[in-house]
């Protein structure tokens, strides 16, 4: 699945492998690194939209359990962009565009009941995405020390107590 290192990947070969042209390619985008923002933004945007509010429990829940599993999946790749100093970059990016959708999920659970003493949903939205993306860095930075599921409950600890 992983056979090169991000910086040894070139438009060619990924022409290759998604059976298209240069020219379709550069149609679409400007270069190897613009397809993979792309990818980033599209899969932060889809990830946001789980942000839910658990009425029965009082507080926010976002599945994050398929997510580690994915991200220990993929840690060949983050891995190879680390190698190429791009993961801070891809994580920051992805952790804007979580929290851009989780500002709009949030002031849809709040609805037009909210009160002027609610915290204002942009920072509730970056202080999941936040958190999310800490515990996701720290998770692959000490070697997967906990399960997918247990990393989701610890998640869901961090985030119980904000206010919708």
């Amino acid at each position: 699945m992983f056979e090169k290192n991000f910086d040894e990947i070139s438009v060619r070969e990924i022409c290759e492998r998604a059976h298209v042209g240069r020219s379709t390619f550069y149609a679409h985008f400007q270069d190897r690194e613009d397809v993979f923002i792309r990818h980033t933004v599209v899969f932060g945007r889809a990830l946001g939209e789980q942000l839910a509010w658990d009425e029965a429990v009082g507080t926010y829940r976002f599945p994050v359990g398929r997510l580690f599993a994915h991200v220990r999946q993929m840690k060949p790749l983050f891995d190879s962009l680390a190698r190429a100093r791009k993961a801070e970059f891809i994580i920051k990016v992805w952790q804007n565009n979580v929290a851009e959708v989780f500002e709009q999920r949030v002031l849809s659970i709040r609805g037009a009941g909210s009160t002027a003493l609610a915290v204002p949903a942009t920072l509730v939205a970056q202080h999941l995405a936040g958190t999310l993306m800490t515990l996701m860095v720290w998770w692959m930075d000490h070697h997967f020390p906990l399960v997918e599921h247990e990393m989701e409950r610890q998640f869901q600890k961090l985030i119980a107590g904000i206010e919708r």
